[in-house]
């Protein structure tokens, strides 16, 4: 989209009125600020998404395993002591 003619000359429009508020020459194209926002709430969305992903994957994880937090922390700290010793 942003190789398109009609994104190039919106930037343009855009460059020659000094403001963001030039008419718009397709109803689905953003100016540069909404632009912003969009990729913004993008980058937002992704991380949180990742974020439930890997808090989902490792809840999967504990059930496969038949364990709670508490016993996989209990674990995981007898597995480290076992190992120092």
């Amino acid at each position: 989209l942003s190789q398109s003619k009609a994104y190039r000359k919106q930037r343009t429009l855009d460059a020659q009125a000094h403001v963001n508020i030039s008419p718009r020459l397709e109803p689905m194209l953003p100016h540069r600020d909404e632009k912003m926002m969009i990729q913004l709430s993008f980058m937002l969305c992704a991380a949180v998404g990742c974020a439930i992903m890997l808090l989902g994957g490792f809840h999967v994880y504990l059930v496969l395993t038949a364990q709670t937090t508490i016993e996989f922390h209990g674990n995981w700290n007898a597995r480290r002591k076992a190992r120092k010793a």
